[in-house]
């Protein structure tokens, strides 16, 4: 027979326990982390943001590519005012995002997915992106921003975002 798993709810309180010593599993440690994906975890519920303010916080040294894609994030987490010195991609597409307030201090950022939020066509907005100088890479298609007037849209991006090369996909020069 199959030996049982590792972790399970021996005592029937609804915590997992080892079998042999009953003891609990240890938490993930994501103080090393580099590449994390936690997209599609419902992230944007109050139940769970403790869990993810921790682990942003562990690992936002040493992360580079951070992916929080269709998390009904209102906001962005706030992992305090040093941000992710390292960070260089950022999806935080399919989201309800309607500022840039809220994003994160990322000084090394190159890339940022903002593609399905409600970010609006305002000056506040482009100025929440003008944090990132290094920003090459930037999608911003579905939100209010990105409709109507197609001319008014590219000018503000490129007076916002100067080193932006490539826009919701596309070569912008």
């Amino acid at each position: 027979s199959a030996p049982p798993p590792p972790f399970s709810d021996i005592l029937g309180d609804g915590v997992e326990r080892d079998e042999r010593d009953g003891t609990k599993p240890p938490a993930p440690h994501w103080g090393n982390s580099k590449y994390l994906n936690l997209s599609y975890q419902d992230l944007g519920t109050p139940y769970q943001r403790p869990e993810i303010m921790r682990v942003l916080s562990e690992a936002r040294h040493t992360l580079v590519t951070l992916r929080v894609a269709a998390n009904a994030l209102a906001a962005f987490p706030n992992v305090g005012w040093r941000g992710f010195p390292n960070l260089i991609t950022l999806d935080v597409s399919m989201n309800r995002l309607d500022s840039a307030r809220s994003l994160p201090r990322a000084p090394r950022l190159v890339s940022l997915n903002l593609t399905r939020n409600e970010l609006p066509p305002t000056y506040l907005l482009m100025r929440g992106l003008s944090r990132y100088p290094r920003l090459r890479v930037l999608y911003l298609v579905d939100n209010p921003v990105s409709d109507g007037d197609g001319q008014l849209y590219l000018d503000m991006v490129a007076w916002a975002c100067p080193a932006v090369d490539t826009l919701d996909g596309q070569s912008f020069d």
